[in-house]
Parts: structure tokens; C-alpha cells; sequence
């Protein structure tokens, strides 16, 4: 890829939450967006298929950081959105 297109499609510097993120699209999504630079938090149901697609996205450079949660919880949800932070 040449400099000009990674510069322009570049998420460095920018934090994403992305839902589902432990597999399947989710996961092919976080790690996409991951490579591309930005720092990825990942939610989703089940803690240890979560910190596995952590761990994954670690190996590839990700920075990334994982809170189980259930979106249908609303206390589930506001502590996602407080552990999660500014998302861009």
C-alpha cells in the first residue's frame, strides 16, 4: 500500500468500540480497524471467548482492551460506556 493511501485511510490515534468483538464479523471488524491504527475496545457476552480475540489482536499489534458485557443490561451497558471511554 502506498504512503499516500495508508495515510488516508489511517485510524491512528482514534479509539473503537466494537460490539460482538470475541468473533465472527466483529472480530475480523476490531482487528481491521486495529491494523489500521486505532486503539480497539472490545465487548462482548462471554469473558473467556472475549479475552481470546483480546490476546489475538494483541499478537497483531493491537492495542486493545476488552469488557464483557450484555447490551441488553442497562447497567452492563453504562459500565461499558464508562470502562470504554472516548470513542471516536
Amino acid at each position: 500500500m502506498s504512503d499516500y493511501l495508508r495515510d488516508l485511510f489511517s485510524l491512528h490515534g482514534r479509539r473503537a468500540l466494537v460490539t460482538g468483538g470475541s468473533s465472527g464479523i466483529g472480530l475480523a471488524m476490531a482487528e481491521a480497524i486495529g491494523r489500521a491504527g486505532a486503539e480497539v475496545v472490545l465487548a462482548a457476552r462471554r469473558p473467556a471467548e472475549l479475552d481470546r480475540a483480546a490476546e489475538r489482536l494483541r499478537a497483531h499489534g493491537v492495542t486493545t482492551s476488552a469488557v464483557s458485557a450484555d447490551l441488553h443490561d442497562r447497567d452492563d451497558l453504562a459500565r461499558l460506556c464508562a470502562a470504554a471511554g472516548e470513542i471516536d
